[in-house]
C-alpha cells in the first residue's frame, strides 16, 4: 500500500475509475439495459452540504446507491467521513440504498466498523464491503482479469483490461486498438460509439467539417492561481489537476456530450454533435451543474491540504450555442481534431464572468432550455465580450 500521502489519493483516485467502469458494466448486465442508460454522477453533493459521494448510480425507478473509496483508512477514519456524509439520506429516498465501500479493512476491523456504524449512518443504507477479493471477484467476471495485488503494476493491467473490453464494445469484435479508434474513445463515451456502428454511421463520427446548433461548456477552477500560489508541494497541484480531469472528462461522457479539450484549470465539452435525437440543451446544463458539484469537491480536498485560507472555492461555467467546425489537426488524418468556433469564444467569456458555483449561459442557450430549467436563471446586465460585442446573459447558482 502506499504511504505517502499524495501518492495514496492517486491510488484511490485510480480505484474509483475502475469503479466507474465497473458500476457501467456490472449495471448493464444485471438490468440488462445499454450502457448509455446508466447514469452515474461523481462528486453528487449530499444533504445538508456534508460532503460529496464519490460515486452515485442513479435508478429512475428507485433509489440511488452509492460507491465510496477508501483505500488505506483506518476504521475510526472510515466512521467519521462515511458518518458525516451518510448520517442521514435526507429526502433522497424513501427506500433503501446499498453503500459499497472499497476498503482494505481487515475481517476483524470490517466487523467492529459495522457494528459501529449503525449508530452513525442513516438506516435505510445497506453496507456493502468491496475489499480486493471482492473486487477481484467482479473484476474477473466483467473483464477477465485479476488483481492480485492493488498496486500501480496491477492496476495498469486492469486498466488495459478494461479498455479493451469497451474497445471491442465499441467497435466490435474488429476493433484493433488504433490511434483513431483510441482516441474516439477518448473523446465519447464508448456506448456512442456502439450506437453509430449499429447505424453504419461510424465514418461521420467526430468527422471534419461543419456541425450546427452546438451546445458549449467550458468550466474552469475557481482561485486556480492563488492556490496554486499558496501550495508549496508540486505534487499536491499535479494530482488535484489529474483529479479534477479524470472526473470532469467521465462526467462529460456520462452526460452524453464530447470532451472536447482540456486548457489549463479549465475543460471544453460539446453536446449535441450527433443530434441522436436527445435533448442535448439539457443535458449540457445537467452537465455543467455536476461539474461545479466536481470543482467545489476537489477544491476542497486541495484547501485540506494547505496552509493559507482561500477565498474561492468550486468551479464556475459558462455554456454558448452555435455552429462550429471540427479541423483535422494534421494533414490526411482524423486522429486528432481542434474545434474553431465563435461559441467556444463566448462560453469561454460567459465562464470569465461567472462567480464560484455559478453558470452564465448566452441568451440563444437559455432561450432553447425547456421552461423548468428556465426559472433557476436571472437575466445578467449585458456581458462585454470585447470583439464579439454585448451579450445577453443569463446567470443561475442552482445545482441542476
Amino acid at each position: 500500500m502506499a504511504h505517502d500521502p499524495v501518492e495514496l489519493m492517486e491510488l484511490r483516485l485510480f480505484l474509483e475509475d475502475i469503479c466507474y467502469d465497473l458500476v457501467r458494466f456490472r449495471e448493464a448486465h444485471g438490468r440488462g439495459v445499454r450502457h448509455g442508460d446508466i447514469h452515474i454522477r461523481q462528486e453528487s453533493a449530499m444533504p445538508g452540504d456534508t460532503g460529496y459521494a464519490d460515486l452515485e448510480i442513479l435508478h429512475p425507478d428507485g433509489p440511488s446507491d452509492y460507491i465510496e473509496v477508501k483505500w488505506g483508512y483506518e476504521a475510526d477514519q472510515l466512521l467519521s467521513a462515511l458518518g458525516r456524509k451518510y448520517g442521514t439520506l435526507g429526502r433522497r429516498t424513501a427506500f433503501r440504498s446499498t453503500l459499497s465501500v472499497v476498503t482494505d479493512l481487515s475481517d476483524e476491523e470490517w466487523a467492529a466498523f459495522e457494528a459501529a456504524a449503525g449508530s452513525v449512518l442513516d438506516g435505510r443504507l445497506i453496507l456493502e464491503r468491496l475489499d480486493r477479493a471482492r473486487f477481484e471477484a467482479q473484476l474477473q467476471e466483467h473483464f477477465g482479469v485479476a488483481l492480485p495485488r492493488v498496486d500501480r503494476a496491477c492496476l495498469l493491467q486492469v486498466r488495459s483490461a478494461i479498455e479493451k473490453t469497451k474497445g471491442v464494445l465499441a467497435f466490435g469484435e474488429g476493433y484493433k486498438g488504433s490511434i483513431l479508434e483510441d482516441n474516439t474513445l477518448w473523446h465519447v463515451g464508448h456506448w456512442v460509439v456502439e450506437k453509430a456502428r449499429e447505424r453504419d454511421d461510424l465514418a461521420t463520427l467526430l468527422a471534419p467539417g461543419l456541425y450546427t446548433d452546438v451546445a458549449v461548456v467550458i468550466a474552469d477552477i475557481s482561485g486556480f492561481s492563488s492556490y496554486v500560489r499558496d501550495t508549496p508541494d508540486d505534487a499536491v497541484m499535479r494530482y488535484i489537476l489529474t483529479s479534477f480531469y479524470t472526473k470532469a472528462r467521465r462526467q462529460v461522457l456520462a452526460s452524453g456530450g464530447t470532451l472536447s479539450q482540456f486548457v489549463g484549470d479549465a475543460v471544453i465539452a460539446l453536446f449535441g454533435l450527433q443530434h441522436d435525437g436527445s435533448d442535448y440543451m439539457q443535458q449540457a446544463l445537467q452537465c455543467a451543474g455536476a461539474l461545479l458539484d466536481i470543482g467545489s469537491s476537489v477544491s476542497s480536498s486541495w484547501q485540506r491540504m494547505i496552509d493559507r485560507i482561500q477565498q474561492a472555492a468550486g468551479c464556475h461555467a459558462g455554456i454558448a450555442v452555435g455552429d462550429l467546425h471540427l479541423v483535422p489537426l494534421r494533414a490526411f488524418s482524423r486522429s486528432y481534431v481542434g474545434v474553431i468556433a465563435d461559441s467556444v469564444n463566448m462560453a469561454s467569456r460567459l465562464a470569465s464572468v461567472a462567480k464560484p458555483h455559478e453558470i452564465v449561459v448566452s441568451n440563444a442557450f437559455y432561450q432553447r432550455l425547456p421552461h423548468a430549467s428556465q426559472k433557476g436563471f436571472s437575466e445578467m446586465a449585458p456581458v462585454d465580450a470585447k470583439n464579439m460585442g454585448l451579450l445577453r446573459a443569463w446567470k443561475s447558482g442552482l445545482r441542476t
